[in-house]
Parts: structure tokens; sequence; C-alpha cells
């Protein structure tokens, strides 16, 4: 956000209305697409900018209240580059300026820092997620994913041979729910599919392509069945994973760049953000936005001259 906060949105029924911020940033502006998360079950939100990563308790949207200090995300304390929670909300990981650090959030109000990573990673942009089991953490950093044994998060150590494909720098990753597949959008204009369960996942095997611009981000649906994409190309896209490929036309209601996707937990609805400063939300239900439509159309279209081919 270009105004250094985060703002929360209420998105109950069919009203969407802006219900508070958090975050306002000791050194610097939010930027970036993997910077903010929210714990399972919980109502904290972790939010990292220029100058580190703090904890907020977003219960009450109207009245945000800071949990913990700020977090430093390096030894140089700059940008944080991504954050993300493990399964029980208790694991936090950050990056920052080539470095990975873990932190217990247990109690959000006293984090406590269990480790890092035993490699200094590129400087380049560094992104992470951890597998729904908590057992591992995924780390794409420039053109490669490596693959860490967090069991012991005051001890990671890496997984055997980092997972390859992409020929320019790595921008998101995620998880599939089951933690079977993990994805990852490049500056390459291309997303890659590994699938973590094989003993030996280092090959994609599934490359979707369709974006004509740098990939921003990317989320799975609550069945893994589907994933979306955002892309500085103005799109957001739709892909099926078995067989992987597109899902329908793209989405092309943003402006300007758009860098961030979410499904809701149930999945009947995507949220993309765009650096057109707007946030929208796509029905994922096809029968509710056809009654939607033929009931805003009242005397000029029916669900049946809908379905008329």
């Amino acid at each position: 956000n270009r105004s250094d906060t985060v703002n929360l949105w209420a998105t109950s029924g069919r009203l969407q209305a802006s219900v508070g911020t958090a975050a306002v940033c000791p050194n610097g502006k939010i930027q970036g697409t993997e910077l903010i998360a929210f714990a399972p079950h919980s109502p904290v939100l972790a939010a990292g900018c220029y100058g580190g990563l703090r904890l907020w308790n977003v219960a009450d949207p109207f009245h945000v209240t800071a949990l913990s200090p700020w977090l430093p995300s390096s030894p140089a304390n700059s940008w944080v580059n991504s954050v993300a929670f493990d399964h029980s909300g208790k694991i936090l990981a950050a990056t920052g300026n080539g470095y990975v650090t873990l932190w217990n959030v247990a109690d959000p109000a006293h984090p406590i820092k269990l480790g890092s990573l035993n490699a200094k990673l590129p400087d380049s942009w560094t992104v992470v997620s951890i597998s729904p089991d908590g057992h591992t953490l995924a780390v794409g950093a420039d053109t490669t994913v490596q693959l860490w044994n967090i069991t012991n998060p005051g001890d990671p150590r890496l997984m055997g041979a980092p997972l390859t494909g992409p020929t320019q720098w790595i921008t998101s990753i995620a998880y599939s729910h089951n933690g079977d597949i993990l994805a990852a959008g490049s500056a390459d204009d291309n997303i890659y599919l590994w699938n973590t369960a094989k003993p030996h996942p280092e090959t994609p095997f599934g490359t979707l392509t369709g974006h004509t611009d740098l990939l921003t981000s990317v989320a799975f649906s609550a069945d893994d069945r589907t994933l979306a994409s955002s892309s500085y190309d103005e799109t957001v896209r739709l892909w099926n994973i078995a067989p992987a490929g597109p899902l329908g036309n793209p989405l092309t209601a943003h402006t300007d760049y758009a860098l961030s996707v979410a499904f809701s937990p149930v999945g009947n609805t995507l949220a993309s953000i765009g650096n057109d400063d707007t946030v929208y939300l796509w029905d994922m239900n096809a029968q509710d936005a056809i009654s939607r439509i033929c009931a805003s159309t009242v005397g000029i279209l029916t669900p049946a001259e809908w379905h008329r081919d």
C-alpha cells in the first residue's frame, strides 16, 4: 500500500467495506505481494515492510492493535520479502536481504527467534511457504526452490537437490492444501508445478503458460483443483491442476499491475488486488453468478435464455 498501511475489509454478504488499517512502517513503505499473512484460526496478522516485521491483533478490525515490537528481518534489517505461518500459527518464517528467519509466535506479544537457515541466499527476491504438515519450508531464491526440514525449527536442515525449471527469479510460491504440490510463479512469465510427495521432485510435472509479464502471486483453491495467479500483465488467471492447463479466459478488471490473489477458506470467492488501488472479489460459483446476472436484467434475460445455445 502506498500509504504505508494494510487495509482491512469486511466481505460478508454482498457488501465490501474498508473497516480498519494496520502496520504503519517504521522506515518505509509496504512493497511486494507476500508481505502479509494471517495466522490460521487466529486474529493475528503478520505484516512486513522496510525496517522489519510486526504482529497485529485484528480481532476488532475497527481497533487494530500492535502485539509485538518490530522484529528484524535480517542482520541489515532491510526489506522483508515474504512471511508465512505454519499450520498451527505458532511458527512464522520471514525473509529479508537473503536471510530466512524462523520465529516462535505462540505468544505473539513476545516472539522468540528460533533460528535461521544456515545458508546465505541470493540478495534477489526470496519467498517462502510452509507445508501444511509444518515439516517443510519451501524457499524460492533466484531460479530454484530449496526445501528445508523444519521439524526442529531451531535447526533447519536442507533436503535434497533444489527444485528447478524457472529461467528467471521466483516471485511467489504456494503449497497445495494437501501438501503434495508446490506451485511457483516466476519473472519468466510462467508457473511451475512440482509433486513434492515424490522422493525426487526436482523436475516440474507441469508448466503453465499464458501470462505475458512477471508473475506476482499464486494461490490454490480450497479443493486444490484450481490455481489462481496474478501478473504484471494486469490479469488474473485460473488454471486446472490435473491435467495442468488454463481455465477460461483471463480476468481483466485491473487497470495496472495485478499484485496478489487469495481464495476464501471455502473457495467460493477469489480476491485480487492491483496497483490500481483496487481490490476485486470474484465469484467462483458459476450458478450464483448466473442467477445474479439474470436478476439484474429482469425482463431482458432469464436463466433459460442464459443457458440457451
